[in-house]
């Protein structure tokens, strides 16, 4: 009986110090030490069970990440699909560029504003205050540009082959920073378009501006020419743009397929996960091209069917000739 009591103080003991191990707060060790004293442990024996809680708990724990080496062997074997899918869509890209999409051609002018009719003949310099109020003119100018009323008189000459709403779209104006020039772009899918509504729109800005601001004036600084190559699209950019569009979407495909994949391939994802050794494998037979071996087992039995008729037959042919002797 004794023994017996001995026993189960030494298993409960054993039980406590298994549990002691798997303590993750403060709460719970002083819940086991606690049960751990109920169950006939002592004083020395609980300090013990405390040493190996302040053991436990200093460990620390396993990253699960991915390591740079498995990112690196991810895309190494993944590097097929990435070639390939960069290609593709490099390809689709400067083929939509080169072949589908509209080539547009850009025509521009520039205007500069002065705010003056006439130059002061006492004087010699351009005045700053003059300088900053056609700078000041200069967003004035735009917008009478643009206006409705400048924009019908380009279509007409233009032959009314456009509306001004169209010309309108067709239109950029910008400021050129810290300067009393302004520009005008057109954009058309005919080169010589381009350049003729340009040039109307800056000889209607010559007539219309001095009817509406009084005591300015504009120059044309350049008129338009007739643009040999599209402004857009740019096959070249479109082209680098796609190939690493699909860089980038075949190496995150690569990378999700691989996450989400639960599948274990090798050994050592099985050592990883249980901390126990492999015992044993069965081996790859995808490199088997014989096409009788890739029959499997129903051919082995098959094979060994027919040998036993084999035999079988070749016993009665003997007996039959035995019997024709006798």
């Amino acid at each position: 009986m004794m023994n017996r009591h001995k026993r189960l103080n030494f298993v409960t003991f054993s039980a406590c110090v298994n549990r002691i191990n798997k303590v993750k707060s403060v709460k719970e060790k002083e819940t086991v030490n606690s049960y751990f004293v109920h169950c006939g442990g002592e004083e020395r024996e609980t300090g013990y069970m405390e040493k190996q809680y302040s053991t436990v708990m200093v460990e620390p724990e396993e990253s699960e990440g991915i390591e740079l080496g498995e990112l690196l062997a991810i895309l190494l074997s993944n590097i097929k699909l990435i070639v390939i899918s960069t290609l593709v869509a490099g390809l689709l890209v400067f083929l939509v560029s080169a072949f589908v999409v509209t080539p547009m051609y850009t025509a521009g002018i520039s205007i500069y504003v002065n705010n003056a009719t006439n130059t002061n003949v006492n004087t010699n310099k351009i005045e700053s205050a003059d300088i900053n109020a056609s700078q000041l003119l200069v967003n004035t100018y735009i917008t009478i540009v643009q206006s409705n009323r400048v924009l019908n008189d380009v279509a007409k000459e233009c032959g009314s082959a456009y509306t001004a709403d169209e010309i309108k779209k067709m239109m950029v104006t910008t400021a050129v920073q810290n300067t009393e020039i302004f520009q005008v772009t057109i954009e058309n899918k005919d080169p010589k378009a381009a350049a003729n509504i340009a040039n109307q729109v800056a000889s209607a800005a010559l007539k219309k501006i001095p009817e509406y601001i009084e005591g300015s004036s504009v120059k044309v600084v350049d008129y338009a020419f007739v643009p040999q190559a599209p402004s857009s699209p740019n096959v070249l950019l479109n082209t680098a743009i796609g190939l690493m569009m699909g860089l980038i979407l075949s190496v995150l495909f690569a990378l999700a397929r691989e996450m989400l994949d639960t599948r274990i391939k090798v050994e050592g994802e099985l050592e990883s996960m249980f901390e126990l050794p492999v015992l044993g494998k069965i081996g790859n037979f995808a490199h088997i091209t014989d096409k009788k071996s890739t029959r499997g087992y129903g051919y082995g039995y098959g094979y060994k069917r027919h040998h036993e008729q084999k035999t079988k037959e070749t016993m009665k042919e003997k007996e039959q000739e035995g019997r024709e002797k006798e």
